[in-house]
Order: structure tokens, then C-alpha cells, then sequence
């Protein structure tokens, strides 16, 4: 897997990991800011990475899937021929929620909305206090819970507490992106591979949205349009027509449909991964217990624990009659099917890049500007918070004598301070939309949140408690596909 990032100087760094059934593991990095991002210079980087791990031992290269990505990704498996290419799955699916934003005027008319109340909200203190107050600390935007579909997921929390903000907002057609948020959230995981679940997600998510606008056609249309574009033309591989067939949670239901497009898929990973005939043909073979459920795969604790083990410890337990197409079926099941799972902020990597590199044997003075945040969900590094001379101390000191003597007011004049702070509040203008400082969906973000969280507004610090919003965790051992929470 390949994952793209710019350190503080701007310089361009693309790390490599490895993925396998015991997790995943970083394997080495690169400096590209001198190198040309063609096609064919990706290519070269890609293919040193497969032969120092070994084209034996790589099922798929899992990349970004921007234009030279792809190229170089079919050149690869022009030259690897045991191997595949395959674009993240979570980054396609964030594309398509993109789009959404992008080509339907309702969405980015109401995420231009939600925008406005997050920073109206969270830019004045004493109305961020208040508003956990009525959502019982609850946070209207939490960045951590994924780091795609922000824009949606908000707007989901702001539907669920419209209520307690008094706010005039409805959105209940905003459910129809749920089903794609919840397929985000699978496939962006790094606990489990979901290269078994992908196929019947994605067909789980269109049916969903086709409920949501209650079947009605032209309602419904303009999403899966977005929906289909981005799956048939970019994301949907052998690879994942491959892993919906050897799954057992699938393979055994009534409805279980194997059309060509799945064996197609099914019988090309075949060709291309396993590359003695004689040992395809047993496969094949194999196939027919597989499919039948016999000898083995038909003992009742077998056909007990097809959706209580993940697929391939299914196939690791049960599978030794067929010892070839139990190999076969680990090795795709046992695949990640996205790699920004694993971006991270690289800052701490970076930290120890430039020591690795530093000749001076002495030691540096502590700068504090120079360190970098080491919580993941930072995207990029902030302005240094403290000035950079001595003079921000007095002021401060100033500032701290000056609250202690207000402190000791009487409380009327605290109490006529605190109503002239609610007028503040009370009284929003147009203006407020020039202090917008936080974007949906924007990588131009303040401290630890990119709706605003955390941003300064007129020095004033912003909370950053509150409770996580996301929904369940999802148990792979289990999945199930309905959509209510």
C-alpha cells in the first residue's frame, strides 16, 4: 500500500506498507519532491517495492486512484502478471460523497448551511457551552470518527440534536448518504479485512438509497448515477467479484446470485494468481464442495459459524479437504481493500527521518514551535499558538491580575457582564459568515477539528470535550447489512 503526504517543508514523501493477516507494517518511505510524478516514475517506485517483498508474495497493490496511480498501477500488472493493482476503496467511496456535494445543488446548498451554525456555534464560548449544555456534551462535529464524509456525518449529528439547538433544519432525505457512510466506515477500518464484504455492501448501500427516496425514480436517480460511475468505472475489480464468492456468509444465502460478472472476476483472479494449470483445475474442482456444501463444509458446526467467524478463519478452519482452494480463498479474503486506513500524520516519522539524517552529535535547543503534534487526526501543522518573543508573557500576566480584581465584583456586575454577553450571542448578522474559518470537507482546518471545534475565535479558546458520535463498531464475524442504528 502507498500513502502520499507533504512534511512541514512542503516536501513530497510516499510511504509504503505491507498488509497481511497479521496486520499491517511500515516498510519504507520515499523522498519524491525531485521526482517526476508520471506514469512511469510511479511505475519505477512500485515495482522496487514488490521486488524487495517479492512478487510471490504480493496478491495486490492498493493505491490512490488519481489518473498516474492508475497508469502506472496497469503498467505494473502488465509486468507483475501474478499480481493486481487496485484503487483504494475508501477514497473512491469518499469521491462519490464528493460528488454529491458537487453536482447536486440541495447538498451543497444545506452542507453551506450546516457550515454556517457549526462556526456561528462554535466560534462564541458561552454559546458552545451552552449548546452541550442541551446535547448533554455532545459535539456537533467529532473529525475523528473518519476522516471521509465529515461533511455528511455532521449534518447527521445536526439532524439528531435540531431539537435541543432549536435550529430550522430538516434533512431527513440526508439519510440516503448513510448507507455509503457506513460502507466508508467498513472498508476504511484496519481491524479486519473487508475484501469479502465489499461486493455485497456497495449492492446493500444502492438498494438502501433506492428506499430512502421511497423508490421513487426520479428522487433517487441522481445518486446512484454518481453511485454507478465511480464503482463501474473505478473502483469494482476482479479482486472483490472474487471475495464475494469465496465468502460462506454470502456464498450459502437463498438469494446468492453468482452471475457472470462475479465469475468472470472469480475466474480471472484464478488465472492470474495461481499459475500451474494442474493446480487451477483442482480449484475448480474444489469449487463444487464449496458451492454444495459437502463433507466438511456441510457438518452442522460448520454451517453454524459461517457468519460467526470472519471469512478467512472460516476457510483456515474448515477448509483442509480442499487444501488447494483453501489457499486460494485465504489469500483474497485475508486482503485489505483500502489503504487510508492506514494514513496517518507522519509527523513523528518525519522527527525521526531528519534525526536519522542529522550529523551533529550535539544537542538542540528546544524550539517549541519545531514540534509536531503527534495525534493522528491532525492534519496539517499549525501556526506556532504562542508568539515567538517574550512580550506575549507580560501581557498575559497583565491579563490574569486584571480577572482576578474583575472576579471580585459583586454579582450584579457580573450578572449585567453576563447579559451583555448574551446579546453578543443573540444578535447574528450577516457579517458572521466572514469569520468563517472552517470548512466542510476542507483541509484548511484550526487545531483539532475542521468544523471548528477547537478554532479561535477572538482569543477566546473553544471546548474540545464531548462524546464520540459514531455509530457502532461493526463486527465482522457478524456483519449485518440493515441500516438502522
Amino acid at each position: 500500500m502507498s500513502d502520499g503526504w507533504s512534511d512541514r517543508k512542503r516536501r513530497s514523501i510516499c510511504n509504503f506498507l505491507v498488509n497481511s493477516p497479521k496486520g499491517s507494517v511500515f516498510l519504507s518511505s520515499i523522498d519524491t519532491s525531485e521526482i517526476s510524478k508520471t506514469a512511469d516514475k510511479v511505475l519505477e517506485m512500485l515495482d522496487a517495492i514488490v521486488e524487495k517483498v517479492g512478487e510471490e508474495n504480493v496478491v495486490q497493490v492498493v493505491t490512490d486512484n488519481v489518473a498516474n496511480y492508475k497508469a502506472a498501477g496497469e503498467k505494473l500488472m502488465e509486468k507483475r502478471t501474478k499480481l493486481f493493482w487496485t484503487p483504494c476503496a475508501a477514497h473512491c467511496i469518499d469521491l462519490m460523497l464528493e460528488d454529491f456535494d458537487k453536482k447536486i445543488k440541495v447538498h451543497s446548498v444545506t452542507i453551506a448551511k450546516a457550515r454556517k451554525i457549526t462556526t456561528y456555534i462554535y466560534s462564541r464560548t458561552i454559546l458552545l457551552t451552552w449548546m452541550k449544555e442541551f446535547t448533554k456534551d455532545r459535539e456537533l462535529i467529532r473529525p475523528g470518527v473518519t476522516r471521509f464524509a465529515t461533511s455528511y456525518l455532521t449534518l447527521r449529528c445536526l439532524n439528531e440534536h435540531k431539537g435541543s439547538l432549536l435550529a430550522l433544519f430538516s434533512s431527513n432525505k440526508w439519510i440516503s448518504t448513510l448507507p455509503l457512510v457506513k460502507v466508508l466506515r467498513i472498508v476504511d477500518s484496519d481491524e479486519n479485512p473487508a475484501m469479502g464484504f465489499i461486493y455485497e455492501l456497495m449492492a446493500q448501500a444502492k438498494n438502501q438509497i433506492k428506499e430512502n427516496f421511497n423508490n421513487v425514480e426520479r428522487n433517487y436517480k441522481p445518486i446512484l448515477d454518481i453511485v454507478d460511475e465511480r464503482w463501474e468505472n473505478q473502483l469494482h475489480k476482479p479482486l472483490h467479484a472474487a471475495a464475494y464468492f469465496l465468502n460462506p456468509q454470502f456464498q450459502y444465502k437463498p438469494d446468492f446470485q453468482a452471475n457472470a460478472d462475479i465469475k468472470i472476476g472469480l475466474y480471472n483472479c484464478l488465472q492470474r494468481m495461481v499459475s500451474d494449470p494442474d493446480e487451477r483445475m483442482m480449484i475448480d474442482l474444489q469449487m463444487d464442495a464449496f458451492k454444495n456444501a459437502k463433507e466438511l463444509f456441510g457438518l452442522p458446526t460448520v454451517v453454524m459459524t459461517r457468519t460467526k467467524k470472519t471469512p478467512a478463519d472460516w476457510w483456515d478452519s474448515y477448509g483442509d479437504e480442499c487444501p488447494e482452494l483453501k489457499n486460494f480463498a485465504i489469500r483474497i479474503l485475508s486482503l485489505t481493500c483500502s489503504s487510508s486506513g492506514y494514513e496517518r500524520n507522519w509527523s513523528a516519522f518525519e522527527m525521526r527521518r531528519h534525526e536519522k539524517r542529522a550529523s551533529k552529535p550535539i544537542t538542540q535547543p528546544i524550539v517549541l514551535e519545531e514540534f509536531s503534534s503527534d495525534d493522528e487526526w491532525i492534519a496539517e501543522v499549525e501556526e506556532p499558538v504562542l508568539p515567538t518573543n517574550d512580550a506575549w508573557f507580560t501581557n498575559l500576566e497583565r491579563a490574569t491580575r486584571r480577572f482576578a480584581r474583575e472576579a471580585t465584583r459583586n454579582g450584579d456586575e457580573i450578572h449585567e457582564d453576563h447579559d451583555d454577553e448574551i446579546d453578543e450571542v443573540t444578535n447574528l448578522s450577516d457579517n458572521d459568515d466572514e469569520i468563517a474559518a472552517t470548512y466542510i470537507g476542507s483541509n484548511e482546518f484550526n487545531d483539532d477539528d475542521e468544523f471548528g471545534d477547537g478554532s479561535k475565535f477572538e482569543n477566546e479558546p473553544a471546548s474540545t470535550g464531548g462524546t464520540d458520535v459514531r455509530s457502532d463498531d461493526v463486527d465482522y464475524g457478524n456483519l449485518s447489512f440493515g441500516y438502522d442504528d
